[in-house]
């Protein structure tokens, strides 16, 4: 008879059908729970410590450009007016450097957070010079010489990455060098001014 089940054929078990279902369905949410709980909160960490660290970068490229204005000597021949133009320009840059310096000193912990081992120790060991610099007797073309000194072999160190050994060792140890010469706190606590570091080459 037409549509009637040939003797012996299989008959579709429902039950199995169902147990497929939900199994499938029990997969896909252990995959959202383990997405969701476990990756995603590590991959958004991951991409604020990224955002923590292009903003330290920026703030010592930034606390460098403004050293390198006050840091430079004025020709003796510029008119009187102009030396006066730079001389506010360097007043307002040099107040820029203290913002920047208490930025840093302020989110030190933050900063440092995002960091591991020998570049955490660098980046509170450059804070605490920086902000010690701003605080100590010396004139502002000192304080800028050191900072200004500082800003290049910083930002390569946290901007270098890890498998860069030949650029991160360098960087790592100019910035040891130049900071162990300031001994900011050191020769604070003597009220003396310390010796100020002297480039190379």
């Amino acid at each position: 008879m037409t549509g009637a089940c040939p003797a012996g054929a299989a008959v579709p078990d429902s039950y199995a059908q169902r147990v497929t279902f939900l199994g499938g369905l029990a997969t896909a949410v252990v995959t959202w729970l383990v997405i969701h709980l476990l990756l995603k909160p590590w991959v958004d960490a991951r991409s604020e410590g990224l955002t923590v660290r292009r903003e330290l970068v920026g703030l010592v490229v930034q606390l460098s450009l403004c050293a390198s204005w006050i840091a430079e000597d004025l020709p003796r021949d510029l008119a009187p007016t102009i030396q006066e133009q730079i001389r506010e320009d360097r007043r307002r840059n040099y107040a820029r450097m203290r913002e920047l310096t208490e930025q840093l000193f302020d989110q030190a912990g933050e900063y440092a957070a995002v960091y591991r081992w020998r570049h955490r120790d660098m980046v509170l060991r450059y804070i605490m010079c920086v902000r010690g610099l701003m605080m100590s007797r010396r004139t502002q073309s000192e304080q800028a010489r050191v900072v200004k000194e500082l800003g290049m072999p910083m930002a390569t160190l946290l901007e270098a990455r890890l498998f860069k050994v030949a650029a991160i060792v360098p960087a790592m140890n100019e910035v040891k060098r130049i900071i162990e010469l300031t001994g900011v706190d050191r020769w604070q606590e003597s009220g003396q001014t310390a010796p100020l570091p002297t480039g190379r080459g």
